[in-house]
């Protein structure tokens, strides 16, 4: 994914929209792991997704981002590259 489209997507993350309640984004890097275990970010986007209704979009740089979509929960149609 390019830096334009990484900016459009996170844009209308933010943007203000009826019955929007709220916006997350996660920004992880190498040290992530330091905090949370894999199995406890699992859990986390679960239960978010399951009481509230939650969406999550994963953007991975470097990577393949829809494989590592999977291992937190995120089904591959919700995953793209940033490159």
């Amino acid at each position: 994914m390019s830096k334009v489209r990484y900016t459009q997507q996170l844009g209308r993350g933010v943007r203000l929209f009826p019955g929007k309640e709220s916006l997350m984004v996660f920004e992880l890097v190498d040290s992530a792991g330091h905090r949370y275990s894999a199995r406890k970010v699992k859990k986390m986007i679960r239960r978010q997704k399951d009481k509230y209704g939650w969406e999550f979009l994963f953007l991975g740089a470097n990577i393949d981002a829809v494989e590592m979509a999977g291992h937190p929960g995120i089904v591959p149609y919700r995953a793209a590259n940033y490159l």
